[in-house]
């Protein structure tokens, strides 16, 4: 009698781990009516690509810190980045280190089957940024502007759906730094956003998706200078913002939950924004100066190019002046 009360109290309690399964939403018709869907991520795949160009920005633009570049955004879509995620786990564990590079080639990692990525979002994976820090939900709605939901009438529900993520989608590059549940579960919830469901426990991921811009990480100032050969060092410039772009290749299933409504599926591009750190490796005789001299520096010449000229002055050619 034990035995089958204790396996009868070990199913309740695994019921109310976070499932990772379709996912059921709600919309209201223009009636007030407020129906249910389900979105099913299984069969997609996706592409994420970085813009060429994006309008209305200024890409020189830096801040010292995650919160700083998030507070200087607040109606943007902001979406956890790789190196975010990085800085905050190497709070807990200093000693993860990792080379992005290591799984771009790597044909065997789940996600390869279900994401294509453009050139300038790979080439925004080689960045070297983790050798020099110092310091579930599923596909859902977008709504960037306006209401995305909208109902024509009450036998017709029109939706407006885009890929929804909760972390930049890189499960395997979490998995790889998985040292600690914090990376585990981060992998978990990527995996589970790009549709590769299973019997995950999301709850700590999701508490970091919510929380992460309350975090005292977020507010430290990134700018550092290091030391990384014989006249080389790497520099942490500060924190950019660039837009990143999903889309679907391969379309979820859409699934009404009403039988007596029809449901219109309309399929767009999800932007995003990711804060990322700027690094530069510059060669000089002269030692730069320490940390708080260096962020004095950046604050003064502001952008990207005239920090590094400030530090290691580009040479003239010979009989220029």
């Amino acid at each position: 009698m034990k035995t089958c009360l204790s396996v009868t109290i070990a199913l309740i309690a695994f019921s109310f781990i976070a499932y990772s399964q379709p996912r059921k939403e709600t919309a209201r018709t223009i009636n007030g009516e407020m129906i249910e869907y389900l979105i099913d991520d299984t069969p997609a795949t996706f592409s994420i690509s970085i813009p060429d160009r994006v309008e209305g920005r200024n890409p020189k633009k830096l801040y010292a810190s995650y919160a700083e570049a998030a507070a200087a955004m607040p109606s943007e879509n902001i979406l956890p980045s790789f190196e975010q995620i990085v800085f905050v786990g190497r709070a807990a564990d200093s000693n993860i280190i990792y080379d992005g590079k290591s799984l771009l080639g790597d044909e065997n990692i789940p996600e390869r089957k279900k994401v294509i990525w453009n050139f300038l979002y790979k080439k925004r994976l080689e960045n070297p940024f983790s050798s020099v820090i110092t310091q579930a939900r599923e596909i859902n709605i977008s709504r960037p502007e306006k209401e995305d939901i909208i109902a024509v009438n009450t036998d017709m529900l029109k939706l407006y759906i885009s890929p929804h993520f909760d972390v930049e989608p890189l499960p395997s590059h979490y998995q790889r730094m998985a040292g600690t549940d914090f990376f585990h579960n981060i992998s978990l919830l990527a995996s589970d956003n790009i549709g590769l469901y299973g019997l995950y426990d999301l709850r700590l991921a999701k508490d970091f998706v919510t929380n992460w811009k309350n975090m005292p990480e977020m507010k430290q100032d990134m700018r550092a200078i290091t030391k990384s050969g014989q006249d080389s060092y790497l520099m942490v410039l500060g924190v950019e913002p660039i837009v990143i772009e999903a889309k679907y290749e391969k379309r979820p299933l859409v699934y009404g939950l009403r039988k007596d409504i029809n449901v219109d599926v309309n399929y767009g591009v999800g932007k995003y924004t990711l804060l990322v750190p700027v690094v530069v490796k510059i060669t000089t005789k002269n030692p730069p100066p320490g940390d708080d001299k260096f962020r004095m520096l950046c604050d003064r010449y502001k952008t990207k190019e005239a920090i590094v000229n400030a530090l290691a002055p580009a040479k003239r050619p010979a009989g220029r002046h």
